[in-house]
């Protein structure tokens, strides 16, 4: 049963990067087993395990992981455009229907509309899975929904696409009508994009778990265990 002081040193090293722990963990473990001075020395592996850490990170480690960030702060934006999109579409094929004396009901409309999601969906699908195969995405659920969370807030902020700026602040420059009918407007449109957007982040963190699983572990050579 580990003892606390091996919890301690297991804590400490686990501040080091992780090519500094394999490197050399088993080399300052044994020292701060021996050391005379055990407190003074494990505060000062700390502090070189902070420093390292700290050290570690450099703009071309983190150049991947932002343009990831950013392609995934953009992807409501992508979504909802689709989704306008197919909308546009399904809405002029009901008024060519209608114009051709067919009645068509708002109940209908609303139908044609919701089945439009579906498409969008399968897409964000493909994505995900093409994503969560090709790129390293940690910790997908977290990021993935806080990212989208922050896109989709983003879209909703801007002057032609929301009306939350006009709700806030009373103020309606003329660009987007009457601000209770646009926010009524742009809450229809949420549930479908929450929809995508959750399609999304499942679909990625699935691909995500399946990939790590299927990854077999690295086998030590006998030389590096000798």
């Amino acid at each position: 049963m580990p003892t606390l002081r091996s919890r301690v040193l297991a804590a400490v090293l686990a501040l080091y990067p992780r090519r500094i722990r394999d490197r050399y963990g088993a080399e300052i473990t044994d020292l701060l087993l021996h050391s005379p001075t055990p407190g003074r020395d494990l505060a000062d592996v700390a502090w070189c395990a902070l420093a390292d850490r700290g050290a570690s990170p450099t703009m071309s480690h983190a150049r991947p992981h932002l343009v990831r960030l950013t392609g995934l702060l953009v992807t409501p934006l992508v979504f909802g455009v689709a989704l306008a999109a197919l909308t546009g579409i399904a809405v002029t094929v009901l008024a060519a229907v209608e114009g051709f004396g067919y009645r068509v009901g708002h109940r209908l409309v609303d139908v044609v509309i919701a089945v439009s999601v579906a498409p969008v969906a399968a897409g964000t699908v493909w994505l995900a899975r093409r994503t969560g195969r090709r790129e390293h995405v940690a910790t997908p659920i977290p990021v993935v929904s806080t990212a989208l969370a922050l896109g989709t807030i983003a879209v909703a902020s801007l002057p032609y696409l929301g009306a939350y700026p006009v709700v806030i602040t009373g103020v309606d420059p003329g660009l987007v009508g009457d601000p209770a009918g646009q926010l009524a407007e742009a809450l229809k449109g949420l549930p479908a994009l929450l929809t995508v957007c959750t399609a999304f982040t499942v679909t990625l963190a699935l691909t995500r778990a399946t990939r790590r699983h299927a990854t077999p572990e690295p086998v030590s050579s006998p030389s590096a265990t000798s």
